[in-house]
């Protein structure tokens, strides 16, 4: 009969040791994110220019939105900028979308 204190040791060693590997960058500034949302497309363009002065060239101001598309996919760090600036990735269009304070009304869904 095996002792069951040594297998709850081990459980939790290799659950510590498979967690402790693993890296979750830092976290989202929900309501920063959320007030950014309502920027203009001018200072949306120079909050990207300001951060992200390397990545400037892919944005874009199209309709009331700006875009950002990249020819490859952008260093994680990018991504978690772009997020924190208001940013939300379109699958469908392969691309970074702010909305600029421009958001569907529910009862038009």
């Amino acid at each position: 009969m095996k002792n069951t204190s040594n297998i709850n040791s081990q459980r939790q060693s290799s659950s510590s040791s498979s967690s402790s590997g693993r890296f979750f960058g830092p976290q989202l500034n929900f309501p920063l994110r959320q007030e950014n949302q309502w920027l203009r497309a001018g200072d949306v363009l120079a909050r990207v220019r300001q951060q992200l002065a390397g990545q400037a060239r892919f944005a874009k101001c199209a309709g009331l939105s700006v875009w950002v598309t990249f020819p490859e996919a952008p260093a994680e760090s990018v991504r978690f900028q772009l997020s924190q600036l208001g940013f939300s990735w379109v699958s469908s269009r392969q691309s970074w979308q702010h909305p600029c304070g421009q958001f569907e009304s529910p009862s038009a869904v």
